[in-house]
């Protein structure tokens, strides 16, 4: 049947699975209709990154800021590859918090993470970073 040459091709691909389920089903083979259906289930990679990003943006637009970070953090953490989304934690730890070597760390974690190729967000880092150990520096004269 096709469903089962899909799964070979790409055995992550969730609606084989599950359409599979339903032949099963049809064939009144319940056991391996569940089976199936669970299995549809399983294989889904469901991220919900580009809505927590837009949450952060409202929040931010509306200045509530403690409220963007969290955003931003939960955006993050649904896709760590997201160098615009970790940015933006950046932005709103530099706007959020008080203590400088924090705010430093987040920006020197950025450049670690992803390297200093990423355009403007790069350049704004490696800027933000000179300007705080700048900062940390003259508070400890």
């Amino acid at each position: 049947n096709i469903y089962r040459i899909l799964l070979e091709i790409d055995d992550t691909n969730d609606e084989a699975y599950f359409n599979l389920g339903r032949v099963f089903w049809k064939g009144k083979q319940l056991d391996s209709a569940g089976y199936y259906i669970k299995k549809s289930i399983e294989v889904q990679q469901v991220s919900f990154d580009m809505e927590y990003m837009a949450l952060g943006r409202l929040a931010g637009e509306q200045k509530k800021l403690q409220k963007a970070l969290e955003y931003y953090k939960l955006a993050y953490m649904e896709d760590p590859s997201s160098y615009a989304n970790y940015f933006q934690i950046c932005r709103f730890v530099d706007l959020t918090y008080t203590d400088s070597k924090k705010k430093l760390t987040y920006y020197e974690n950025f450049i670690e993470k992803f390297g200093k190729d990423k355009s403007h967000f790069s350049e704004y880092a490696m800027n933000r970073i000179s300007e705080l150990k700048a900062e940390i520096h003259f508070s400890t004269d």
